[in-house]
């Protein structure tokens, strides 16, 4: 088994459908969650990008359960159009 420690940044959105479960659980920092990445993620050049492996290793993966830490769980919100916004 290989062990490849990383850390990655992942917007919620990107794998929303696959985490709904996951994220109506509350998920908080330092739970460990294991994820299908072939399941979680579409675009598998960015999955490459993610996991720091070419797009072409993605297809020869022999395990495709990854396990991730939650370090952060960070919330954006789109700042308010008014004029501090340009000052």
């Amino acid at each position: 088994m290989l062990n490849v420690v990383n850390q990655l940044n992942i917007e919620a959105e990107s794998i929303k459908d696959y985490l709904t479960v996951k994220i109506d659980q509350k998920i908080k920092k330092d739970d460990v969650i294991r994820i299908n990445v072939m399941k979680a993620f579409t675009n598998h050049a960015d999955l490459g990008a993610m996991l720091n492996v070419s797009h072409e290793a993605i297809h020869n993966l022999t395990s495709k359960e990854f396990q991730f830490t939650v370090k952060n769980i960070n919330q954006l919100q789109p700042a308010e159009l008014n004029p501090e916004l340009f000052d």
